[in-house]
C-alpha cells in the first residue's frame, strides 16, 4: 500500500514524464493498428483484383474457343473483363472507386493466349492522414492459354472418320448430325474378289480436304469410309473394352466390330447431354479407297481385297468432343436419347470443349479437334 501511496506523492514533473511517454505509447500503438488495417485491406483488395482477372481470362479464352470473333478481341475481351473484374471488386456490394480508368487496365491477345490486367485505386482509411498516401494501387494479371488439346485418351472402341468430321463441322458447330456405324456390317459384304471400286458403287466413301495440322502422311484430298468404325482385333468377335490410342497411333487392320458386342457401350454414352470423347481416324494408305488393304493395283478401282472380311490401315489423328443426342447400338438395337430405331450409331454434335478429361492426356502434337485445354499460366 505503502508503494502506490508513494506513487502518487512523487514530483508532478515525474509524473508529467510518465504521462508523455504513455501518450506517446498509446499513439504509435494506435497508428500501428491503422497501418495494420490498411495493409490488410490492400492484401484483400489484392486477392479481389487476382480472382477478376482470373475469372475474366478464363472467360475471354472460352470465347475465342467458341470462334466468336466479336468477344474474341481488345474490345470484345476488355468488356467481358469490366464485366467480370468489377462484381470480384465489389466486397459488399457497394460501388468500387476508380472504375473509370481503372478496371481493367489492360487485355492483349493473340492466337493461342490472352492477357488480362486489372488495377484499381483503393482509398486508405488510417494513413490517408499523410496526403500523399490518401490513396494506393493495387493491380492483378492473369493470363489463360488454350493451345494444348488431347493427344492420348482412354476411348471407347469406336473411331469417326475424318471425312465424316469435317463435314460435320462445316455444316455448323453444335449442328446435329448422325455418325453412322452400319457400315460396320455392309463392309462385310465386300470381298470375294470384289474391286476396291466397290466403296464408290456402294456409297460407302466421304471425300475431303485434310485440316490444316492433321499431319502424317495425308495428301491434300483424302476418301473416308463413311461413319465410323467400331474396332476389333481382326479375325475375332471379341467385345474389347475401351481402348487408348495415341495421335499418329498406326491401327494397321481395323474392321467392323460385331455389331452384337457394340450393345454394351449404351451405358457408356448415355445419358443425353453426355460428352463424349472420340477418336479420329484417317486412312495410311489407298487414300482414294479410305485406307482398304488389297491386292494388285492399289487406288485404282482395280485392286482388290486381301481377305474377307475387308481390313483397313488407319491412324488416329485427333480427339473430338461429341455431345450425345441419342444411340443405337447393337443388334438387335438398343436405344435411347432422341434415337427411335433404324439407323445404328451415334446422334448428337460435334462441340468445342475445354472441359478438361479425366484419362486424356494434353499436347502440342497433332492437329485440333475441339478437346481443348485452358490453363492460366500466369
Amino acid at each position: 500500500m505503502r508503494r502506490v501511496t508513494d506513487w502518487f506523492r512523487r514530483p508532478r514533473s515525474e509524473r508529467g514524464v510518465s504521462a508523455l511517454l504513455f501518450a506517446l505509447i498509446g499513439v504509435v500503438l494506435i497508428g500501428a493498428t491503422g497501418l495494420g488495417v490498411d495493409t490488410a485491406n490492400l492484401t484483400m483488395q489484392r486477392s479481389r483484383a487476382q480472382h477478376g482477372a482470373d475469372a475474366a481470362a478464363f472467360a475471354v479464352a472460352y470465347d475465342c474457343i467458341a470462334g466468336d470473333a466479336a468477344k474474341c478481341s481488345v474490345a470484345g475481351g476488355t468488356a467481358t473483363a469490366t464485366s467480370l473484374a468489377i462484381p470480384n471488386l465489389r466486397i459488399d456490394g457497394g460501388a468500387v472507386s476508380g472504375l473509370a480508368t481503372s478496371v481493367p487496365s489492360g487485355v492483349s491477345l493473340d492466337s493461342t493466349q490472352v492477357t488480362i490486367r486489372v488495377a484499381r485505386t483503393v482509398d486508405n482509411s488510417f494513413i490517408s492522414v499523410f496526403p500523399e498516401w490518401a490513396t494506393s494501387t493495387v493491380t492483378a494479371n492473369a493470363t489463360a492459354r488454350w493451345s494444348k488439346h488431347v493427344v492420348k485418351a482412354t476411348v471407347i472402341p469406336f473411331a469417326v472418320s475424318l471425312c465424316e468430321y469435317v463435314e460435320a463441322r462445316a455444316a455448323g458447330l453444335n449442328t446435329t448430325t448422325f455418325v453412322s456405324s452400319d457400315e460396320n456390317d455392309n463392309l462385310k459384304d465386300f470381298g470375294n474378289g470384289d474391286k476396291e471400286s466397290w466403296l464408290d458403287d456402294n456409297d460407302m466413301l466421304k471425300s475431303c480436304s485434310a485440316p490444316s495440322g492433321v499431319g502424317g502422311s495425308l495428301p491434300g484430298a483424302v476418301h473416308t469410309v463413311r461413319g465410323g468404325f467400331w474396332f476389333s482385333v481382326h479375325g475375332n468377335n471379341i467385345c474389347n473394352g475401351k481402348t487408348d490410342p495415341e495421335v499418329f497411333e498406326k491401327v494397321d487392320d481395323v474392321q467392323g466390330a460385331n455389331e452384337t458386342c457394340t450393345k454394351k457401350w449404351a451405358d457408356d454414352v448415355a445419358p443425353k447431354g453426355t460428352i463424349l470423347l472420340l477418336a479420329i481416324h484417317a486412312p495410311t494408305q489407298n487414300y482414294r479407297y479410305g485406307g482398304a488393304k488389297t491386292k494388285g493395283a492399289v487406288g485404282t478401282g482395280n485392286g482388290t481385297p486381301d481377305d474377307n472380311p475387308t481390313k483397313f490401315a488407319t491412324q488416329i489423328v485427333g480427339f473430338a468432343p461429341f455431345k450425345v443426342a441419342g444411340w443405337c447400338l447393337g443388334k438387335p438395337a438398343a436405344c435411347g436419347g432422341d434415337s427411335t430405331g433404324g439407323r445404328i450409331g451415334l446422334l448428337g454434335a460435334f462441340i468445342d470443349s475445354a472441359k478438361e478429361f479425366p484419362d486424356a492426356e494434353y499436347g502440342n502434337e497433332g492437329a485440333e479437334f475441339g478437346a481443348i485445354k485452358v490453363e492460366l499460366i500466369d
